[in-house]
């Protein structure tokens, strides 16, 4: 009988001091993949070409995948295509690098 009693049992929801916080996390989060995925992204899919002259390029958004699946790199009929992930990591290092330039020139 004591175990019939116990299964119907369920703990009392445990008070969040801080509701507020955990919302503004879930909104950084959501925030900061929509920097990665769209700006670092979309960044690097503008500077690839310019800095290879035309022999590299971005990975598609539509998703053109690696022959091997495991490649941040490989070659198609148009020349040497640059996964998402790393096309993502030249963005960001553009934007951090900008970011560090207009730092300097701003505090000289």
């Amino acid at each position: 009988m004591q175990g019939a009693r116990n299964s119907c049992y369920t703990e009392p929801r445990k008070f969040d001091p801080y509701p507020t916080l955990a919302l503004l996390i879930r909104m950084f989060d959501f925030i900061l993949e929509i920097f990665l995925q769209i700006i670092a992204y979309g960044t690097g899919r503008l500077i690839i070409p310019v800095l290879s002259l035309g022999t590299m390029r971005g990975e598609a958004f539509k998703g053109e995948s690696a022959p091997d699946n495991k490649s941040s790199f490989w070659r198609d009929s148009k020349g040497i295509v640059i996964g998402a992930d790393m096309t993502i990591v030249i963005g960001i290092v553009f934007w951090v690098i900008a970011a560090i330039a207009t730092a300097i020139y701003v505090n000289r």
